[in-house]
């Protein structure tokens, strides 16, 4: 970044240059002269240009040092505005091209002066929005870390949450219907290790998700048979892929929540794809108490979904006729 910077000045002071020539032109129409004479009036801008935005301006005024930095750049503004007028006197005015105007008067200083102190201004300027972008750049930097640091701390809540779910749940089945325990087990350790592999990746294809949904799905119609389940999961899924665990609060949610008030009420879940986005719809009745959800659960995605899609995802929940609904709409990153 720092080479193409140089080569976009380069670039700039060469086109400055050039200008100052061609306007220059009717002056003295010979080149070589006329370049002579841009290159004593234009050489003085760069100098101040840098002194200002590279020294002055960083070392002392950024480290609080006012006083400092205004008697430096006054100091500089006018050794450089001599200096200048020195030379322009010998190159310009008592060389053999007699420009009157170069002599040493009080118009010429003050021409200098100005010139000079507008070069300085604009390097003060150029140092302000480096400066600006930086701080920028190191905000943002910032808050991606953190919200990386929120998200893997709200990732590792989930992990628990659905172990210690299961946990109870093999208990029950331990003590109710220990024939089923076993087959249980074995196709919780296969969703474990989904969690394993790929809840630390960023993104995964959207069909390992909904793979992992269904079987999820299949977990809880093993633990309960009588289960009425109204399930819609989309065939030929897209080949993009999004973040890991965004689906599953709101299907375990269903389970949770809604198989508890009432085994025998359907509970409703569907999964389909529009237009480059997932759309997840749920429906249940609400646990005891009117209870819907825990701070692990909806919250959790909440969150999770603010860092992910700020401004560009949907989550709706609410009660529709005794029933408890939720709809969440992610957009798919291209494979």
């Amino acid at each position: 970044m720092k080479s193409v910077n140089k080569y976009l000045h380069l670039v700039l002071w060469l086109t400055l240059f050039f200008l100052f020539s061609v306007i220059r032109l009717h002056s003295n129409s010979n080149i070589w002269v006329n370049l002579l004479v841009v290159t004593q009036l234009f050489c003085y801008y760069p100098l101040m240009f840098y002194w200002q935005s590279a020294f002055l301006y960083p070392v002392f005024y950024e480290r609080k040092q006012h006083a400092r930095y205004f008697l430096y750049s006054g100091v500089s503004l006018l050794l450089l505005a001599l200096v200048r007028m020195v030379t322009d006197y010998y190159f310009l005015y008592a060389s053999s091209l007699k420009y009157a105007f170069y002599d040493i008067t009080f118009y010429h200083f003050l021409f200098t002066l100005v010139t000079l102190l507008i070069a300085a201004l604009i390097g003060v300027l150029y140092r302000m929005s480096v400066r600006y972008q930086h701080l920028r750049w190191q905000q943002e930097k910032t808050k991606r870390q953190q919200a990386e640091i929120q998200l893997h701390l709200l990732k590792a809540q989930l992990h628990p949450h659905f172990l210690f779910n299961n946990l109870n749940n093999i208990y029950s089945l331990a003590t109710n219907h220990p024939e089923r325990t076993a087959v249980y087990v074995s196709r919780l350790s296969e969703l474990l290790r989904y969690f394993v592999e790929h809840s630390s990746r960023p993104l995964i294809p959207v069909g390992d998700e909904i793979g992992f949904i269904e079987n999820y799905i299949g977990l809880e119609r093993l633990k309960q048979p009588s289960i009425q389940l109204e399930e819609r999961i989309q065939d030929n899924m897209p080949s993009g892929k999004l973040p890991p665990m965004l689906l599953l609060p709101l299907v375990e949610n269903c389970f949770k929540h809604g198989c508890l008030s009432d085994p025998l009420h359907p509970v409703n879940i569907s999964i389909s794809y529009e237009a480059n986005e997932v759309v997840v719809e749920t429906g249940n009745k609400p646990g005891k108490n009117g209870k819907v959800s825990t701070r692990t659960g909806l919250v959790n995605l909440k969150e999770r979904l603010e860092l992910l899609y700020p401004g560009n995802h949907v989550l709706r929940t609410g009660m529709k006729d005794g029933i408890f609904t939720a709809y969440l709409k992610i957009p798919v990153y291209e494979a």
